[in-house]
Parts: structure tokens; C-alpha cells; sequence
């Protein structure tokens, strides 16, 4: 009796076949691609000391990652960052004349490399016969001096040291902070003012959080010691908060002439800023009696009784515009010491 019939029969009954039917397995067509799997090699990694056959496991695919090694010795920062760095070491080197020649006769394909620039190579070039490292360029040493002097006597511009190092450095691959120093005292302007005549420092703070506070002062240019002529008043006006100020050199401080001076720089100061200024603040000296009648003007209903100009306590000193008054005076001396103006 045929064994397949008897196990169907069983299973209709509930009962367990006896015996298991051997079932053929009906072959499958295979693929050109599937073949070609077929035909590959099982890869063994070893994995905590064990051969194993998983080629899916996370252990296998991070021992077949590869790690790119850079084609060249380059770093990776960019140029931007590293030019910075370089600077400071072409500072550091202090090149003279000589070498600044010996670089660019290296350009041109007259003299071997010196040893200075083989750090510098791939940035040097030679532009109208100076030489640059990129956009930064060599000064030989007439050449700072100039820079130096020019920037100086720049009214617009610093006068101290650091000042005038913080311009130069953006635009000059080889200057110091000590080339400018040592410029500055070549200067015969500048060593005149250095050891005496200096307004001592003020110290006074102040706290104001928006614009609006005008501080206003006079000073007297001293025609015994800086010889002075003519114009010898001296009307100086500052917002606090913004900083935004004004310089006037009066022929004389009357009331009419310093009013005037006064709503010029108001005006001025409306126009740039659009605020409208909100009190004055100046000592007790008789001299700006005109501005009080100026800010009147200005008196909103919110401030009913209330003084518009602020008088400073016991009459002393205003600190804030004393300070600016400081500064004034240091850029004015540098043109009368080098008799460049007469007046203020």
C-alpha cells in the first residue's frame, strides 16, 4: 500500500503519522547574479579572537572600514587660520634690508632660497618690487618710519603706540610693536610731549543707559606753556552714552558766542542720532551760562519743575568731559609742538 496514502488517512483521523514522508525539494531557477553570489568565498573575520562567518554583524563592518590618509602634508586648517600664525613668525624674525633683497632676488630666479623664507615659500610674491606674503606687505626701514609718521600726524587717527601698531599691523607683514615705538621716538613732536606737559588722568565713572545726557566744559589752552595765539577758548560737548561729541575753538566766551556754539552741535546732534537731548550736565563756572535758556526748549510736560542742566556737586569738575578734555588736549599739542598751526 502506498506509505503517502496511509499518512493522509491518519491525518484525517487525528492520528499521528507513524512514520515521516519524504518530500522532494523542487529545483529553482538561479540568476546570472545570484551565481556569481553563490560562486564567492565566505569571508572570515575574526572577532574577539573567534572566526566567524556573520558578514553583517557591526563588529565586521567597522574592521573593513578603510581610514583615508591625506595626499599631502598640507594641514587642515585653512589658509585664513594660518596666516595669522605665520605672521607672528615673520615678526618674531625682525628681517632686516638684507634678507627682504634676498628674498625677492629668490622670486626672480637669481639667488637660492634663503633660509628665513623656506617656512614662507608658497605665500611670497613680488609686486612692482616689493615684496608681499599674500596681501601683506614688507616695509624696508624708511618705510616704517614713514608709515608711522603719516599715521601720527593723522588727526583722524591714534597717536600712542598701540594705536597706531593696531592700524599698521592689518596692512605690513614685518612691523612690531617696537618698530613703532622706536619711530615714534625719532619724532621730535612726539618727544617733546612724551616726559611733560600730560593732563593727569581722570578716574570718575558714570552710569547712564540711553543717549540723551549732554556734558558740556570749557578749557583755556595755556599760552605760557603751549604758546597759543589768538583763539585761546576752547568749547567741548558730549553725549555720554553715545559718545558722540564736539569741539569748538571760541574767540571769546561770552554768553552769546558759547549759546551759539551750543545749538550748533544740538542741532547736529538731533540730526545723527534723532533723539532729543534730555538734560545738561556741566559744573558751576560762569562761562556756559548759555546753554541753561537752549534746553528749555526741550522741557516735556512729564518733567514739570525739574531743572533741565544738572550742576555738578560743590562745583567740582565734570569727569566724564574732563577725560574727553584730556584727550583734546594731547592730539592739540602734537601740532602746536610741531609748529604746524598757531591756533587751536
Amino acid at each position: 500500500m502506498n506509505l503517502r496514502k496511509i499518512w493522509l488517512a491518519a491525518q484525517n483521523f487525528g492520528a499521528k503519522p507513524t512514520t515521516k514522508v519524504p518530500t522532494k525539494k523542487m529545483p529553482q531557477k538561479t540568476t546570472d547574479k545570484e551565481a556569481k553570489v553563490l560562486r564567492r568565498p565566505i569571508q572570515k573575520t575574526r572577532s574577539r579572537g573567534k572566526l566567524s562567518n556573520n558578514d553583517n554583524s557591526a563588529e565586521t563592518r567597522v574592521n573593513q572600514i578603510k581610514v583615508l590618509k591625506p595626499k599631502t602634508n598640507k594641514p587642515i586648517f585653512e589658509a585664513q587660520n594660518e596666516i595669522p600664525g605665520m605672521l607672528k613668525a615673520i615678526r618674531w624674525l625682525n628681517l632686516g634690508d638684507e634678507k627682504i633683497n634676498e628674498a625677492i632676488l629668490y622670486i626672480r630666479n637669481r639667488r637660492v632660497i634663503p633660509e628665513w623664507a623656506v617656512l614662507f615659500k608658497d605665500g611670497l610674491t613680488v609686486r612692482a618690487g616689493k615684496l608681499f606674503y599674500y596681501e601683506y606687505k614688507f616695509l624696508y626701514k624708511h618705510e616704517k618710519a614713514h608709515e608711522v609718521k603719516k599715521l601720527y600726524f593723522n588727526p583722524r587717527k591714534g597717536a600712542t603706540i598701540q594705536t597706531i601698531y593696531d592700524e599698521l599691523r592689518l596692512s605690513f607683514a614685518n612691523l612690531t610693536r617696537k618698530d613703532v615705538g622706536y619711530c615714534l621716538k625719532g619724532i621730535e613732536t612726539y618727544s617733546r610731549n612724551l616726559p611733560k606737559h600730560t593732563v593727569p588722568n581722570v578716574t570718575g565713572r558714570f552710569s547712564f543707559k540711553k543717549p540723551g545726557i549732554i556734558m558740556w566744559d570749557l578749557f583755556f589752552p595755556s599760552t605760557s606753556i603751549h604758546g597759543w595765539h589768538g583763539s585761546k577758548y576752547v568749547l567741548t560737548c558730549l553725549d555720554y552714552w553715545s559718545s558722540y561729541c564736539g569741539i569748538f575753538a571760541l574767540h571769546d566766551k561770552k554768553k552769546k558766542t558759547v549759546a551759539q556754539a551750543a545749538s550748533i552741535f544740538l542741532k547736529n546732534f538731533i540730526a545723527q542720532s534723532g533723539v532729543i537731548p534730555r538734560r545738561a550736565y556741566q559744573d558751576r563756572g560762569t562761562d556756559l551760562k548759555g546753554i541753561p535758556p537752549l534746553f528749555e526748549k526741550f522741557r516735556q510736560k512729564r518733567d514739570g519743575n525739574k531743572p533741565m542742566v544738572i550742576y555738578s556737586q560743590s562745583g567740582t569738575a565734570v569727569h566724564p568731559v574732563e577725560a574727553f578734555n584730556r584727550l583734546v588736549q594731547s592730539r592739540m599739542a602734537i601740532y602746536r609742538t610741531s609748529k604746524l598751526v598757531d591756533e587751536p
